[in-house]
């Protein structure tokens, strides 16, 4: 074996053990997105790498442990969008830190009402990738989508926005107040606490849903996806 195979056969074998050392110690590792909950910010099966080396900061994505019956202790990742401290609200599905707008700087996805002739518009910006689609009075439906999109492509679509006082029995189990995911709060974010949302603010399982995320389930950073 000559000199330079063996450079390289230590070279890799330094480097399978950085990676090893990485994901056993969560300070740099690989993750799959497995749902829509990020779009578009992480879309369905983006892969990216997180770290716990990295402190993080709001609105990056995070990485954390969550708990539900169906999947037990699982994986989650959503962006940190409170913390401790902080006080929030959702006004009209509009966040609110401190009493400042909050989503000017993020690219969102929010659910969106149309006329059924706009579907081909819709689809060919959105391809449908579920079952998310529905019929609403004979003539209208309902999709995900960005809000550049709509304005980019001028569709013909308004967001569909809960009203207050329509309490979702999820939250309030949760939060035992009768809000929902568009009418949230005002709540202040604990000690020990962060608060997360998903990009996709119709389809995300967050903390409007399942609370505030304790710092000691928190994994690591999103770096680069």
């Amino acid at each position: 074996m000559n000199k330079k195979v063996k450079i390289l056969i230590i070279i890799v074998a330094i480097l399978a053990g950085l990676w090893t050392l990485g994901n056993v110690t969560h300070a740099f590792q690989l993750f799959s997105a497995p749902n829509l909950s990020n779009h578009p910010g992480i879309k369905m099966n983006d892969r990216f790498f997180a770290s716990s080396l990295v402190k993080p900061k709001l609105f990056d994505f995070i990485c954390y442990y969550g708990t539900n019956p169906q999947m037990g202790r699982h994986l989650r990742v959503h962006r940190l969008c409170g913390l401790e401290g902080d006080t929030l609200e959702i006004r009209n599905g509009d966040l609110w830190i401190n009493g400042k707008y909050a989503d000017g700087s993020l690219s969102l996805t929010h659910n969106y009402i149309f006329p059924a002739t706009e579907w081909e518009k819709v689809k060919a910006v959105q391809p449908p990738e579920d079952l998310l689609v529905s019929t609403l009075l004979g003539d209208s439906m309902t999709w995900y989508l960005t809000d550049k999109d709509v304005v980019k492509h001028a569709i013909k679509a308004r967001r569909e926005i809960l009203p207050p006082g329509e309490p979702d029995e999820y939250i309030s189990d949760k939060f035992s107040r009768p809000w929902n995911k568009d009418h949230f709060g005002p709540v202040i974010v604990p000690p020990g606490k962060y608060f997360v949302l998903g990009d996709n603010r119709s389809y995300s399982e967050d903390s409007r849903y399942i609370g505030f995320i304790d710092k000691t389930d928190y994994l690591s950073t999103v770096l680069w996806r």
